[in-house]
């Protein structure tokens, strides 16, 4: 299996190492999350509020994390942790707004509606660049919608 390092750019200090999970590890942790249940979308907006709460709470050391792993300057850091709070807060404001049913105007006498619907487990590919919102980005509306979300790193990704 592959070995992957986490470098502080700065320091160029080891931070962390781990491998490829293994095939095992992959089905297991699918069926864990096929059978965990879709939450009712008052406790799924709930959530998404919870968690810009403390992103906003622990946004210094989460910025921290985000600049060592990326040599990003801090200011830049503390911008990008700040607006993934901001996408929690809109996701969880707009949800029940963005899952309504929509009815399609075709001119027919029988009414047909959209219907939006949990999919199950939706998997992000996403690069490094940054590390904290593009993959909450895809993350926040999928969790919100009654999905679960994977993420994988693009292989391209030091």
């Amino acid at each position: 299996p592959r070995v992957y390092q986490s470098v502080n750019p700065f320091t160029e200090t080891l931070k962390q190492q781990w491998a490829d999970a293994t095939p095992e590890e992959i089905e297991a942790l699918l069926a864990r999350m096929d059978a965990a249940p879709v939450l009712p979308l008052e406790t799924r907006m709930a959530n998404l509020l919870k968690f810009a709460e403390l992103t906003e709470a622990k946004i210094k050391e989460i910025s921290t994390l985000v600049a060592e792993d990326m040599g990003k300057p801090m200011k830049y850091a503390i911008e990008e942790v700040g607006f993934s709070a901001q996408l929690a807060r809109f996701f969880s404001e707009n949800a029940p707004r963005m899952l309504e049913d929509e009815l399609v105007e075709d001119g027919a006498e029988m009414k047909k509606y959209v219907r939006f619907e949990p999919q199950g487990i939706i998997l992000g590919i996403k690069p490094f660049n940054f590390p904290w919102t593009v993959p909450l980005i895809c993350a926040l509306p999928a969790l919100v919608s009654g999905n679960k979300f994977l993420l994988k790193p693009a292989e391209c990704c030091p």
